[in-house]
């Protein structure tokens, strides 16, 4: 009675090393952009920064490199759709990156009072149309008005608040607001 044994040869394994590869790949771009859009709500970029001019010009450099590097491997009917395709890669690889960008580079943390509203309906949210009620602080270093969700503005405001105090870290491009606190309004005598 023979036995057969199963062979684990190399060629299985070079197989498989491009998926696990490519998993690899898949399930670091999921956790980055997931990651970025974390971090998205509490990032305030500078308003002179040029973000929307650099994500077109990344876009449209991706689509063209689709585009034209495609047609060496498949025929050239499927240049305009590789140029679209690759400028979609693009906008997906380059629109987290500004928020990433801008945390791995804060170097200092400040606290100051500014001003804030309460309004109705609240900013619009990734996972929920609006929030119900909302808040817009001012901040400070970059100048912008930030809005944050909040469920019951009574529960969250005291009664003659006037400013708020904000903890923010501060960057070459922006800031990432780590907290907020009501405090009391004080009268100036």
């Amino acid at each position: 009675m023979e036995y057969q044994f199963k062979s684990y040869s190399k060629g299985s394994k070079k197989k498989s090393l491009p998926t696990y590869i490519f998993i690899i790949l898949y399930v670091s771009c999921i956790a980055y952009l997931a990651f970025s859009l974390h971090l998205g709500d509490s990032i305030v970029l500078f308003e002179w920064f040029p973000k929307w001019t650099i994500i077109i010009v990344f876009a449209i450099l991706t689509g063209i490199i689709g585009g034209i590097w495609h047609p060496f491997f498949r025929p050239s009917k499927y240049v305009i759709i590789d140029y679209f395709w690759g400028g979609f890669l693009g906008l997906m690889l380059i629109i987290p990156t500004f928020n990433v960008l801008t945390y791995l580079s804060l170097d200092q943390t400040i606290q100051y009072q500014t001003e804030y509203d309460i309004v109705s309906p609240g900013p619009p949210r990734i996972k929920s149309p609006r929030c119900e009620y909302g808040i817009r602080l001012k901040e400070i270093y970059t100048g912008q008005w930030v809005s944050f969700c909040i469920s019951e503005p009574k529960s969250k405001t005291k009664e003659n608040t006037g400013t708020v105090w904000v903890t923010t870290k501060t960057g070459s491009i922006g800031a990432y607001i780590v907290d907020y606190q009501f405090s009391p309004y004080k009268p100036e005598q």
